[in-house]
């Protein structure tokens, strides 16, 4: 069997490039629609591929091109922005442009610390290409952090031969930075200032990369034939296999929603391909880890899962699929070896994790239970893929929540009596002495429908009127009150049970939806029936284009 990895921070265009004019999903059009048309071309190693070719009106402003979407970044890593480029035509009118844009600051040049609110890596004469030669153009941005004034080693042009010189800088004198608190950047390229009809520019293959380790090598780049080279006349428009490629394949619980055919593993399985037409098949995943447990004893809401998408190019074989379980709501008083009063001996537990093809979307951590100075857990929130709110029971002070690796923070206590919310993939639980809500789920389409995954759960309330609200993605309701559990998921989380402020409400938490990764709701004060909810199992989600 053979899995060749796409780096989740690719842009895509194999996914969304098919024959036709103007802008497509992700790539939005520079210039008018006539000026930009999607073309049956070669690729830089003469495989047939979809290109895009500018075709400049002559009226000298916009030609051809795009500015993609926006994607979200992390201010704190390296990114290579890349495109090829070639001119077909002996005419050789207009600039040629790579650059970028960051939000919601203008990033910031490496020579001189100076921000740059237009940044081009290139923006060079079309001439300068020799005619129907693939040229690839890579520039780097730094992390915010950043404190060198030389440029990445791999930053210039080239050929499939090698590297072939510099990109010119244009407005920037180097490399550069992104700004303090970036959070989102964009891919730009494109034909400008062309006063004829008759110069051609192609593209193709444009990316961005997060460089961790996972991103191929410029050599990779220059010598690998992309899988998106195929003689067909379409590309299937949502980034899986291309269209007409057959698949069989079997494992989970398989549906289909218009060409997608969805595998969903509920639980740990193999996913196994037995025939496909050619090498291999793209193929989109979802991976969420297991939602923690909910605190008792005024516990904290349990956080969420991982939540971790990408695609991945399969051969035939089997492939092992492991759903990571929710986590267990730390149990009532004088339940399941809970002692009946102080202190408090069992916590809640983490979520588990969730593993495919090679990649791991972690458990939640455990929302905190019971007084400060006591255990199980001294009123901290558990780390985890989202970390686990704070209790309530404070001796006075202020607890933390559980730190997040691949979502956000659970919320911190705010004395006496105020919990956490459970940290979400989409952002931090509340901390109090606001209501200890759950934070958001990660938003993904995959099953064809608007969910969230790997929601925070709500922490339980005694100060206030009502405990906090599961996070949108199935998080459940901590004790107290009206705390719904949270929704826009494939099962909503469950609700908090009702019961009065200021007392022993001795009510449970409420569990996290199954299958969404989410968080299990913190359980009341005291010492029975006060359970915390149960985290929800994680998920697999395998999607392809079957016809």
């Amino acid at each position: 069997m053979s899995i060749s990895y796409r780096s989740p921070n690719i842009l895509l265009p194999e996914a969304y490039w098919s024959l036709g004019s103007g802008g497509v999903t992700t790539f939005g059009q520079n210039g008018n629609t006539g000026e930009n048309e999607r073309v049956s071309g070669t690729d830089p190693w003469s495989n047939s591929a979809i290109v895009w070719e500018s075709r400049p009106s002559g009226d000298g402003g916009a030609d051809g091109g795009w500015n993609t979407d926006w994607f979200s970044v992390d201010e704190y890593s390296l990114y290579r922005f890349s495109v090829w480029v070639k001119r077909t035509s002996s005419s050789s009118g207009g600039t040629s442009y790579l650059g970028l844009y960051g939000s919601p600051s203008a990033v910031v040049r490496i020579d001189n610390d100076s921000q740059e609110g237009n940044p081009y890596w290139q923006c060079a004469g079309t001439g300068v290409y020799t005619q129907n030669v693939w040229y690839l153009l890579v520039g780097h941005c730094f992390p915010s952090n950043h404190t060198g004034k030389s440029n990445h080693p791999d930053s210039g042009r080239y050929t499939t031969s090698g590297r072939d010189g510099d990109v010119n800088y244009c407005n920037i004198g180097g490399d550069v930075r992104w700004y303090p608190g970036t959070t989102q950047g964009l891919h730009r390229n494109y034909h400008y200032y062309c006063s004829d009809s008759t110069t051609r520019l192609q593209w193709f293959n444009p990316r961005v990369d997060k460089c961790d380790g996972s991103e191929p090598t410029i050599a990779q780049l220059l010598t690998q034939v992309p899988e998106s080279s195929v003689d067909k006349k379409t590309v299937s428009p949502d980034g899986s296999s291309v269209k007409g490629k057959k698949v069989t394949a079997t494992g989970g619980v398989i549906t289909t929603y218009g060409d997608w055919r969805i595998h969903r593993f509920n639980s740990s399985g193999t996913f196994s391909i037995t025939s496909t037409q050619g090498r291999s098949v793209y193929t989109e995943h979802l991976l969420v880890g297991g939602g923690g447990g909910g605190g008792m004893d005024m516990g904290g809401g349990g956080g969420g899962g991982g939540v971790i998408s990408g695609v991945t190019m399969l051969g035939v074989g089997d492939y092992t699929i492991t759903v990571g379980a929710g986590g267990v709501g730390a149990p009532a008083g004088s339940t399941n070896g809970q002692p009946g009063g102080h202190q408090f001996t069992i916590s809640a537990t983490a979520g588990g994790n969730t593993t495919a093809f090679g990649r791991t979307a972690y458990g939640g951590g455990y929302g905190g239970s019971s007084y400060f100075g006591y255990t199980p857990n001294y009123g901290y929130g558990g780390n985890g893929a989202s970390g686990g709110g704070a209790s309530g029971y404070s001796d006075g002070n202020t607890g933390r929540g559980g730190s997040g690796t691949q979502g956000y923070n659970g919320g911190g206590s705010g004395g006496q009596y105020y919990s956490g919310g459970g940290g979400g993939a989409g952002g931090a639980g509340t901390s109090g002495t606001a209501r200890a809500d759950g934070g958001p789920g990660k938003y993904s389409n995959i099953l064809g429908r608007p969910f969230y995954w790997g929601a925070g759960g709500g922490g339980a309330a005694y100060s206030l009127s009502s405990g906090g609200v599961g996070g949108i993605g199935g998080g459940g309701g901590g004790a107290l009150g009206t705390s719904n559990g949270g929704g826009q998921a494939i099962e909503h989380g469950r609700v908090g049970t009702y019961g009065l402020p200021n007392s022993w409400a001795q009510v449970p938490g409420g569990d996290g939806g199954t299958n969404t990764g989410s968080g299990g709701g913190g359980g009341s004060h005291y010492n029975s029936n006060n359970k915390g909810g149960n985290g929800g199992a994680g998920i697999v989600i395998i999607r392809y284009k079957f016809r």
